[in-house]
């Protein structure tokens, strides 16, 4: 089962560079082509493809589930987050997440 579809909590500790509750690596932002747009800061995030609305978007962490929070991304900015302005190519939409 996935650990985002869950019925019981899953528990957001440890190594931050890890998928939570695997084993596995997070993917670099470069790979997964995150890239920030400052224009929509203030726009409605519930609409569009941002990862405010992601089902992998950790938004008590500001936090992606699969990608890492430090690092280069696809347009060459180095940051050490994941904005819920951002987007990337590993979006999914919650209501598709069973």
């Amino acid at each position: 089962m996935s650990i985002f579809c869950s019925p019981k909590p899953v528990r957001l500790t440890g190594d931050s560079n890890r998928i939570p509750g695997t084993q596995y690596d997070k993917v670099a932002k470069l790979l997964a082509r995150y890239v920030e747009f400052p224009q929509f800061k203030d726009a409605d995030l519930d609409k569009g493809y941002f990862c405010y609305s992601c089902v992998y978007f950790l938004e008590e962490k500001n936090e992606c589930a699969l990608v890492q929070s430090k690092g280069e991304s696809a347009d060459g900015v180095n940051s050490d987050h994941i904005a819920p302005h951002g987007m990337c190519a590993l979006w999914k939409n919650p209501s598709m997440a069973g």
